[in-house]
């Protein structure tokens, strides 16, 4: 004849250990979307930097060629004036490259933000989840 009180605790730990499989998961979850954040935001100020690169490059160009100018040098002008054109333009094309990149990720936000609200949701549950375990185990 089978233990009542064996019984009664093995499907409680049966319990426990999938409530607590189902609290791992969901962490595991959460750790995986913070470390994705923290990528984008780590590329988003690379491509900040080099916009910020370019932009001092085109102030520098700017002063050679006040210089070029105020000398009378106008074959030095017109290669610093190729040049910042050239640089203007690269800038432009990765400000153009940021503005695509930030509107796919809008709408990639879009999703997250549902997303996010999938992860409330499931962090809700992991918190009943832990409450039902302090209550099988006796915790108040």
């Amino acid at each position: 004849m089978e233990n009542p009180v064996i019984s009664k605790n093995g499907g409680v730990m049966l319990g426990l250990k999938e409530d607590i499989d189902n609290a791992v998961a969901a962490i595991k979850a959460s750790k995986k979307d913070v470390d994705d954040v923290f990528q984008q935001m780590i590329m988003k100020t690379s491509e900040l930097a080099d916009i910020n690169k370019k932009i001092e490059e085109i102030q520098l160009a700017s002063q050679m060629l006040l210089t070029s100018t105020k000398k009378n040098d106008m074959e030095t002008a017109e290669k610093i004036l190729r040049k910042m054109r050239k640089i203007i333009y690269d800038t432009r094309v990765m400000v153009v490259n940021g503005i695509q990149k930030s509107m796919l990720k809008a709408v990639q936000d879009m999703t997250e933000v549902e997303s996010g609200f999938i992860m409330m949701s499931n962090l809700d549950n992991l918190a009943v989840k832990f409450n039902i375990i302090e209550e099988k185990i006796g915790i108040k």
